[in-house]
């Protein structure tokens, strides 16, 4: 494994993620179109008993918070993803299990753990250069 898949694994694990649906204000009908307008239909109704059911997670829009702190809690990088248009039976639904993530899931999580990855790096850059090393971004 290299140095930077390394460093992203330690990342990875020490980051919190926290997992989260909002309403979506976004009309259900008209989100989706499959070629079947009956199937269409029956899927904003099932979406619609789903929701008037109590089920936030039927049509949502979803956020993925990722947080890098300090052994005491201070907040060094973190970055939010979001994603509209969302139905699923729960939360559990959306995020899967470790052996088998949410695809959605997997991608938003990847993509905050790309923004913290950069701003580690350039904490890094900035360290060295106050140690007085000549450093260059991105060099090998």
């Amino acid at each position: 494994m290299s140095k930077a898949k390394t460093l992203r694994a330690a990342v990875r694990t020490m980051a919190s993620i926290d997992v989260w649906c909002e309403p979506e204000d976004m009309a259900i009908r008209g989100s989706f179109d499959s070629g079947d307008d009956a199937a269409d239909e029956e899927q904003a109704r099932s979406i619609e008993r789903d929701l008037a059911d109590g089920n936030e997670w039927a049509w949502c829009s979803v956020t993925v918070h990722v947080v890098l702190r300090s052994p005491r809690g201070k907040v060094l990088c973190e970055s939010t993803q979001y994603l509209g248009g969302c139905s699923y039976a729960s939360k559990a639904d959306f995020v899967g299990t470790a052996k088998d993530p949410g695809d959605y899931y997997s991608t938003m999580v990847s993509e905050a753990l790309d923004e913290i990855m950069v701003t580690v790096e350039l904490d890094m850059v900035a360290t060295l250069r106050t140690l007085g090393y000549s450093v260059k971004r991105g060099a090998k």
